[in-house]
């Protein structure tokens, strides 16, 4: 019954693909991909392309320049682990199951026209991978760029992502506490892990943390603006909002480092 009703979908599915009316963006960018169980289906122009896999339901990711993530249990148990590896557009196997989690935050291909970054520019080319709670780089392609070593990669909250060709990374030093530096999509390391939090790249620069102050780094290590704020938001618009603790006031600074106004009122929203 089950494996009906998931045909009953990709019929539905060709068939909406099939007639949805072709907009002036849609027809730019005509290649749409939807994954329903174990099909994958691809249209293109009038042209409707299923592929059958072998994975189970609901383990195909998002495409992103014709790749997804998938995964696949180990085995029939209830509590049998998940590996994931990456898969094309033709239902072909680029890298086999091998890690515990493959972080995808990438703009997917339906979505490219229509989605704003929010001035974040995403590298689609590379994935953060992780085995054993420890994280590294594959590119696109399968190939591993850097075997799982580190304690995170990616934003300190989760949003494992590289952007603008770099992202933060973490080690635990000898008092077990997580330090951050900047790694490059290369698997090089640009700055040595020191500071006490590090937020993603946004337009080439990322908050960052010391003591309990925040201030701004750029991609390339140099400091924008140095630790003064006893809190700071994201960036919004090249704009973050920052907090005077000692008397509850708030300022905003630009993105480059640059004041645009010291705290001086009781509330201020984002921008």
């Amino acid at each position: 019954m089950k494996k009906f009703r998931i045909l009953a979908m990709v019929m539905a599915a060709v068939t909406a693909l099939a007639v949805f009316p072709i907009t002036a963006a849609a027809a730019a960018d005509p290649e749409k991909t939807v994954v329903i169980g174990s099909y994958i289906i691809t249209t293109k122009g009038s042209k409707t392309d299923v592929v059958k896999t072998d994975y189970a339901t609901g383990t195909i990711g998002n495409f992103n320049n014709g790749v997804a993530v998938f995964g696949v249990k180990e085995s029939d148990s209830y509590n049998s682990k998940t590996k994931y590896g990456l898969i094309d557009k033709t239902g072909k196997v680029i890298l086999k199951p091998t890690y515990d989690k493959i972080n995808d935050y990438r703009v997917n291909d339906n979505m490219k026209k229509v989605r704003p970054k929010q001035g974040v520019n995403y590298d689609d080319d590379v994935f953060v991978v992780e085995n054993d709670r420890k994280y590294g780089i594959i590119s696109a392609k399968g190939k591993v760029i850097l075997k799982p070593i580190y304690e995170e990669i990616g934003e300190t909250y989760g949003n494992r992502y590289f952007s603008d060709g770099v992202a933060p990374f973490a080690v635990v030093d000898a008092y077990d506490k997580k330090r951050y530096g900047i790694i490059a999509k290369t698997g090089k390391v640009i700055l040595k892990a020191k500071y006490d939090e590090m937020k993603h790249f946004v337009g080439g620069a990322a908050i960052i943390k010391s003591g309990e102050k925040y201030g701004i780094i750029s991609k390339t290590g140099k400091i924008l603006l140095k630790p003064k704020y006893y809190s700071m938001s994201g960036f919004s618009d090249g704009v973050a909002v920052v907090h005077n603790y000692q008397d509850y006031t708030y300022g905003a600074v630009s993105s480059t480092g640059k004041i645009i106004f010291e705290p001086k009122y009781k509330t201020l929203g984002d921008f």
